[in-house]
């Protein structure tokens, strides 16, 4: 009974211990869930940001592509229109100056047989 009586004291001791370190190990794996969680929400945040940054980035992307493509559109519109203008008015200067030397050609004609004519 003696042995009972002190061994009670010496294994109450034990699992009491054992009980503590239990406790301790639980309430350890609580705080790490927790901190997991907490860093998991502020990861989750940051990736949210993150996505709308690149939303943001897209969008100001495409809306640059639009303009340029606009400028470029326009540029290519005026640089058609100066060069037909630049065509259009070489072609009206060479038929001038085809119509001034059929013109002369006539002339030359006529006044060739006027002068046929007048022997």
């Amino acid at each position: 009974a003696i042995l009972v009586y002190t061994g009670k004291d010496f294994l109450g001791s034990v699992l009491e211990e054992r009980k503590t370190n239990i406790v301790k190990g639980v309430q350890d794996a609580e705080d790490r869930l927790n901190e997991a969680n907490r860093r998991l929400s502020e990861a989750q945040k940051q990736l949210s940001q993150a996505n709308v940054v690149i939303t943001e980035i897209k969008n100001e992307t495409i809306a640059a592509k639009k303009v340029l493509l606009q400028s470029d559109a326009y540029q290519s519109k005026k640089d058609l229109a100066t060069r037909f203008s630049r065509a259009l008015a070489s072609f009206r200067s060479k038929e001038r100056q085809i119509f001034i030397e059929v013109k002369q050609q006539i002339i030359l004609l006529v006044l060739k047989r006027t002068v046929k004519r007048a022997q």
